[in-house]
């Protein structure tokens, strides 16, 4: 799996894939989380921050995958 993923993005670097590996599998944990948290019946206040917080991972690791990819991105939010 890591191979494919270096070839989907070949100019980075072991140091990069194991950075993006890394919120890679939070952003996941984060939706994971989530989505029990909704299973249980947390309160919406609760959904909601959660929530936020995952769209903050996942901006973070877009933002993280275009500058391994050379773009450069404002830090703007890019998930919203």
């Amino acid at each position: 799996m890591q191979q494919a993923r270096q070839q989907a993005r070949p100019n980075t670097t072991p140091a990069t894939m194991s950075e993006l590996e890394r919120l890679e599998r939070r952003m996941e944990r984060k939706w994971y989380d989530l989505a029990m948290a909704e299973q249980r019946g947390m309160p919406a206040h609760t959904l909601e921050r959660m929530y936020d917080a995952y769209l903050r991972t996942l901006d973070e690791y877009v933002q993280y995958t275009r500058r391994a990819g050379g773009r450069q991105q404002d830090d703007k939010r890019l998930a919203s």
